[in-house]
């Protein structure tokens, strides 16, 4: 990754945490002496296995105005980053930026060898008007990674001093950290490549393992889903100027938005395929429509029908 960044004569500094064993903490800092006059890198060491202390840490560290975080095998773009910060100082709306994204894994599914696959990594501009609307666009429709994207670096350190006090991994990840930068303001996609992310077969993701276990069997789950509410909502209602009662409502219905979008994947008529006869279909109405049954038996009306029907309604094709 150093190297990467070196090639390109890249002019961001970069902040360094390393937890990593005596031996290879050595290499790194090796290497890092190598490249002193290629690169600025301000290096940093952290305990193992606290992700967020690191990165409050590395961002509490941070002397310049805006900021993106990076594991230890993504990429970013140097002059996407430029572009980022240049369309944030324009546009004071916007809370964060970023460019396009692509994703990939290698053949053997370290962070060396030959790529396997690469493919687009989805992501979306999120520019409603209200936090509100951004919030359920990001829960709802328009659900993808954002945390890897540029902001000012004072607001992310926040973000992440707020997740500190909740237990649950996968709100305090990045799931909390992504809602308050939504309620803050405005996301722009830039129309140019900006970010490459490496994926792991056996990489534990956000909201890894069942997502029934997560939510019921989870001693650790409602008081962090509290935390998380009560926090957003506190910053939806300053954002909105709505009260609290609007503001948990447009909460919880955008959580069970998503809630509802995974629980749908994880379990439905074919994930019970083991419990039931395998011949057997889906529950279905007792009764049919006049008009479906007509449309089945009878196609040349249904024919008839759709062409002398305006155009735009979907009346039948619910049916």
């Amino acid at each position: 990754q150093l190297n990467y960044y070196a090639s390109l004569n890249s002019p961001h500094t970069l902040y360094y945490s390393d937890s990593s064993n005596p031996e290879n903490a050595k290499i790194i800092r090796d290497k890092i002496d190598k490249l002193g006059d290629k690169l600025n890198i301000v290096y940093l060491t952290s305990p193992a296995g606290n992700l967020l202390e690191s990165f409050i840490q590395l961002l509490s560290s941070v002397r310049e105005k805006y900021v993106a975080i990076s594991g230890d095998d993504d990429y970013w773009i140097p002059d996407t980053l430029n572009q980022c910060v240049e369309f944030l100082e324009k546009n004071p709306d916007y809370e964060s930026a970023q460019g396009k994204a692509v994703a990939f894994k290698t053949e053997n599914n370290t962070v060396y060898g030959k790529i396997k696959v690469i493919y687009d990594y989805p992501r979306y501009s999120l520019e409603n008007d209200t936090a509100s609307e951004r919030l359920f666009s990001y829960l709802g429709p328009k659900h993808s990674t954002i945390a890897a994207a540029v902001l000012r670096t004072d607001h992310m350190l926040k973000y992440h001093q707020d997740s500190v006090v909740i237990k649950d991994y996968s709100i305090r990840a990045e799931f909390l950290i992504s809602c308050l930068m939504l309620v803050a303001g405005k996301l722009k996609v830039i129309d140019k490549l900006g970010f490459v992310h490496q994926l792991h077969d056996s990489h534990p993701s956000q909201f890894s393992g069942d997502t029934f276990d997560w939510i019921i069997d989870n001693e650790n789950w409602y008081s962090s889903y509290t935390i998380l509410k009560n926090t957003v909502v506190v910053a939806l209602m300053a954002k909105d100027n709505i009260s609290q009662e609007r503001a948990e409502q447009a909460f919880k219905q955008s959580l069970w938005f998503w809630i509802n979008q995974i629980m749908h994947g994880s379990y439905n008529w074919s994930t019970m395929r083991g419990f039931i006869n395998t011949t057997s279909s889906p529950p279905r109405p007792a009764k049919k429509s006049l008009r479906t049954k007509i449309a089945t038996h009878l196609p040349l009306l249904k024919k008839i029908y759709r062409r002398f029907t305006k155009r735009g309604q979907l009346d039948y094709e619910v049916t």
